[in-house]
């Protein structure tokens, strides 16, 4: 589980029967924290499954055909997340032409202008968490800095997500970056920071 909700059992766990009529109370997931929650949890059975299975509540600032799309480039499945890309709203907030741009067969010419425009207009939503996402579909689609600004910002508004660090599929080529190790010891401060403030 990444953020600030490592504290509760990681949903990635359970069975897909049981993800999903876990209603929010069982999912430790306070009324007050369901304003930014997102999918964040691990498949751990079948994708195709599961995928069809996702909801996206509690976050007004992502959309749902943007965190399927999102799962669908992690498992590699970049055809049926290019076809979700279509589909998608047309607001900022839905990242469609990064999404699409990502996902093309061929890079558009102005890729340059879509990655600019994205990383604008996800440092303007007021959640981190977006930010999260946005820079891990930037760093899939190989856009390494603007990824590591949105994750490091990400990070310094503590959302941690230390273990999505470590995991994230998208965030595979980015690890290998020396800058990525500055974002993990970062994400690993902020998490220790936040656990000893609950103490």
């Amino acid at each position: 589980m990444a953020g600030r909700f490592n504290d509760r059992p990681p949903l990635g766990d359970l069975g897909l029967d049981e993800l999903l009529v876990l209603g929010p109370a069982q999912a430790g997931i306070r009324d007050d924290d369901r304003a930014s929650v997102d999918v964040s949890f691990t498949v751990v059975e079948n994708k195709q499954t599961s995928i069809g299975a996702v909801t996206v509540e509690g976050n007004r600032h992502t959309s749902d055909r943007f965190a399927r799309s999102r799962l669908r480039v992690a498992e590699g499945n970049v055809a049926a997340a290019r076809e979700s890309a279509k589909s998608m709203g047309k607001a900022s907030t839905y990242h469609r032409e990064l999404m699409a741009a990502c996902t093309a067969s061929q890079r558009p010419p102005d890729m340059d202008k879509i990655v600019r425009d994205t990383e604008s207009s996800a440092m303007i939503e007021p959640d981190p968490e977006a930010w999260y996402h946005v820079a891990a579909l930037m760093a899939a689609c190989g856009q390494k800095e603007p990824a590591l600004r949105l994750l490091k910002a990400a990070v310094q508004q503590n959302y941690c997500a230390h273990d999505a660090l470590l995991d994230d599929p998208l965030l595979k080529d980015l690890r290998k970056e020396t800058a990525f190790s500055e974002v993990l010891t970062a994400s690993s401060n902020c998490q220790a920071t936040l656990k000893e403030g609950r103490q």
